[in-house]
C-alpha cells in the first residue's frame, strides 16, 4: 500500500534518522540566506517563500531519488530544464491547477459545453509534469543498475518493482516530491504570519527558545523541549488549511 510505501522509506523512524543529515543542511542554508539578506537589506521585507521552497524542494529530490540537480534533459520535450523551471512543472504548476476551477463545476447541467482552454492546460501540466519525471527516474536508474545504492525511496520502490506498474512508481516519487515542497510552506508562512500579528505570542515563543537553546541553533534534538513551538504549529495547521479546498 501507499502508507507502507512511504513509512519504510520517508516518514518511518529509520528513514528520519537516515534522512537527518539533509534537514540539517536545510535548516543551515535557509538560516543563512535568511541572516545574509537581513544584513545586505536591513530595510526591506525578506521573500521567506522563495528561499524556504527552494531548500525544501532540494531536500524533496534527495529523500525521494537521492540527489539535488541543477539541470536535467528531458527527452520527452526535447530541452534541457534548469532547476527552477523542474520546481515549477512538479511543483508550482500543478498547484495552480489544482486551484484552477472549471466554471462548468458550478453548472452540471451545462458540462455538455466545451471548455477546451481549461482542459488543454490542465492537459499540458500533466504531461510536462509527466516526462520531468520519467527523466528524473531514468537518471538514477541508470545508477542503481550501476550498482550504486544510495538507499533513497526510488531504491525502495525499485524493490518493489514486481507489485508496482510504471506509472504507480512515477506518482508515488512525484507524490512525495510535491508533498515536502508545498505544504510545509504554506503551513510555515501561516505560523509567520500569525506571529507577526501577535507581538505577545512571538516574545513568548523567543523567550522559550532562548531559555532552552541559548544563544546556539535550534536543532532537532531540541524541539522535545519547545511546547510552546509545536503548539504554534498545531494551532496554525487548525487554523489554516495548507492545500487549497475548492467547493
Amino acid at each position: 500500500t501507499v502508507k507502507r510505501h512511504v513509512l519504510t522509506s520517508v516518514l518511518g523512524p529509520n528513514a528520519q534518522k537516515r534522512h537527518r543529515i539533509h534537514r540539517d543542511t536545510l535548516i543551515e542554508n535557509v538560516s543563512k540566506q535568511l541572516h545574509d539578506l537581513v544584513r545586505k537589506y536591513p530595510n526591506e521585507a525578506v521573500n521567506l517563500r522563495k528561499i524556504f521552497q527552494s531548500e525544501l524542494f532540494g531536500l524533496a529530490l534527495k529523500q525521494a531519488l537521492g540527489k539535488d540537480i541543477e539541470s536535467i534533459y528531458v527527452e520527452g520535450l526535447d530541452a534541457t530544464l534548469p532547476r527552477e523551471d523542474v520546481l515549477k512543472t512538479l511543483v508550482l504548476d500543478i498547484m495552480e491547477g489544482a486551484i484552477d476551477v472549471d466554471w462548468r463545476d458550478f453548472f452540471p447541467y451545462l458540462k455538455w459545453v466545451p471548455n477546451k482552454s481549461f482542459e488543454n492546460r490542465i492537459q499540458r501540466q500533466h504531461l510536462r509534469r509527466e516526462a520531468v519525471m520519467k527523466a528524473l527516474i531514468m537518471e538514477q536508474r541508470l545508477r542503481i543498475n550501476s550498482g550504486e545504492t544510495l538507499n533513497r525511496y526510488i531504491d525502495y520502490l525499485s524493490s518493489e518493482a514486481n507489485t508496482l506498474t510504471e506509472q504507480r512508481m512515477l506518482m508515488l516519487l512525484w507524490e512525495a516530491i510535491i508533498e515536502s515542497s508545498d505544504t510545509t510552506v504554506v503551513s510555515t508562512e501561516w505560523a509567520m504570519c500569525e506571529l507577526a500579528k501577535d507581538p505577545k505570542r512571538q516574545e513568548q515563543l523567543f523567550l522559550e527558545i532562548q531559555n532552552v537553546c541559548g544563544s546556539n541553533k535550534i536543532t532537532e534534538d531540541k524541539l522535545c523541549q519547545l511546547p510552546y513551538l509545536c503548539a504554534v504549529f498545531h494551532e496554525t495547521l487548525r487554523k489554516h488549511s495548507p492545500v487549497p479546498i475548492v467547493p
